[in-house]
Formats: structure tokens, sequence, C-alpha cells
């Protein structure tokens, strides 16, 4: 239940960004210099503070209006962290554990910008977003014309999108408590401990249920707080990292815009940057 306020005041800054802000703003301000590209594609997330949903097809008109391919992708990975909603959610809770959350944000940014500059120095071709688009991922009904309405009929539609995509997102926040407990009683507890214990196993175990699980970033937190007394911090760090970056949902949104070819060498970047980031901070910080 800690998690929900965290989910409905996401999923109405969501809406208020899907309502008044289009892509086009987005790309106007969006800089193609190199360096400076990859500052405002980690610093953007914290002004446009967009579900895994909306900022799919985002990326997608970044690329396509000149922005480069491996600043776009370092926009996408990072904005799941550095969003404040998710900050703020990461140390709630953990209460007493600020380092928490500051782990979480260093090592997402670094993910981030490392997987931005493996696309830098290996280039996609021509192919990398197919002939369509999808003008917008969201399929609720109220977002048709919306541009055509007055701010009182915007106001209304903010409310009803909301409304809308907390039960679309919070029914993925509720299966994954249900498979957490699960996990936690069906499974033999000495089993846990032996794979929460190893320390490889079970970094790689919790990415794995990150990816599956496919929670919003904004309350995923909390679902990772009941496995901290089964595995290991590092463990931890690697279902809210990989999580909000990749996952089952992300990639069947991905699969819509994106070539084949891109979408597996970007899951196998993420995936490698990742478990490597954490497995260097597993030696650094734990010894």
């Amino acid at each position: 239940m800690e998690s929900f306020p965290f989910l409905i005041l996401g999923v109405f800054i969501s809406s208020i960004i899907q309502i008044f802000v289009t892509r086009d703003m987005i790309v106007k301000y969006f800089p193609k210099n190199k360096i400076i590209s990859f500052l405002v594609a980690i610093v953007g997330g914290l002004f446009f503070p967009v579900c895994d949903c909306a900022i799919v097809p985002v990326v997608s008109r970044l690329v396509k209006k000149g922005v480069p391919l491996y600043a776009a992708i370092t926009f996408m990975l990072a904005a799941p962290i550095v969003n404040p909603i998710v900050i703020v959610s990461t140390y709630y809770a953990f209460p007493g554990q600020p380092q928490i959350m500051i782990f979480r944000l260093i090592i997402g940014i670094i993910v981030a910008i490392i997987s931005g500059i493996l696309f830098l120095i290996f280039p996609e071709g021509e192919m990398t977003i197919k002939n369509h688009e999808l003008d917008n991922l969201c399929n609720c009904v109220y977002c048709n014309n919306v541009n055509n309405r007055d701010i009182k009929g915007k106001i209304s539609t903010i409310f009803k999108h909301a409304g809308e995509e907390f039960f679309d997102v919070g029914k993925f926040l509720i299966i994954g408590a249900l498979l957490t407990s699960f996990f936690q009683v069906i499974i033999p507890k000495d089993i846990i401990l032996k794979l929460g214990g190893n320390s490889v196993t079970a970094i790689l175990l919790m990415m794995f249920i990150g990816f599956l699980f496919s929670l919003c970033s904004s309350s995923d937190a909390f679902i990772a707080r009941s496995f901290l007394n089964q595995f290991s911090l590092s463990s931890i760090m690697g279902f809210m990292i990989l999580g909000p970056m990749i996952d089952i949902k992300n990639l069947i949104m991905l699969s819509d815009i994106f070539s084949k070819r891109f979408i597996i060498k970007l899951t196998f970047i993420v995936f490698n940057i990742t478990f490597s980031a954490i497995c260097f901070f597993t030696i650094l910080y734990l010894g």
C-alpha cells in the first residue's frame, strides 16, 4: 500500500505531460552536440518524468527528427532512473538507508551513458526504425483530438487519462506483489537463502525478475524491499536498475517501432552493462 501514493503521483504527472507536452517540444530543445546531448539526455528525465509507455514513442520521434540515436537511447534508459518521483519513492521505500537511492541513481546513470557511448562507437544502420511510427501509444479514448480542447477540457482529460493509466500500471504492481509473495512462501527458505547468498546467481536472478515483473519504476522499490532479507543489496540493485530500462512490456512497445536487430542489440548491451556495473559496485562497495 505504501507504493500507491507514488503510483498515483506518477500517473498524474505522466498524464499532464501526455496532454500538455508534445514530442516536438522535446525535440526542439534537444542538442545535437555529442557531449551536450549526453548531459541533456540525463537531465531530461528530471523535467520530463514520463513512464516507460510514453518514452518509447518520444525516443522514436527524437531519432526521426535528427537527434543522434545514442543520445536518444541514453535519454530512454536514464529517464526512468532520474525521474524525481522514482528518486523520492526509492528513498521512502528504504527508510534510514539513503545510500540505496544514491546507488540506484549513480549506477543507473552510468549504465545509460555507457550504453549510449557503445551505440556511438558501434552505430546502427539506416533500418533502425520501421517505416511506420505509433504517434501515440496511449490507447485510451480520452486523448483523441486533445489539442483541440480548451483548458477545462484538457484538465478533465488529465483526470480521466490518469485514472485509465492508474489501473493499467497498477495491475503490474499488484501482480508483482502477488508473485513476490508466492516466491517467498512456496519456494523453501533454504533454497532462497542459497540463491541469495551467491552474489553472481542472485544478481542474475533479480535482474531476470525485474525484467519479468515489468513494474513501474515509481513503485518498484517497494517490491524490491521485500526481497532485501533474502537477497544481497547488489542483487536488489539489479532488480531496480534493469527492470525500468528493459522489461517485457518495453520490448513489446519497442518491437512496434524499432527493428529486431536494434532491440536485440539494445537488450544485450543494457543487460551486460548493468550486470558488469553491479559486479563492479559489489567489489568496490561491499569488498
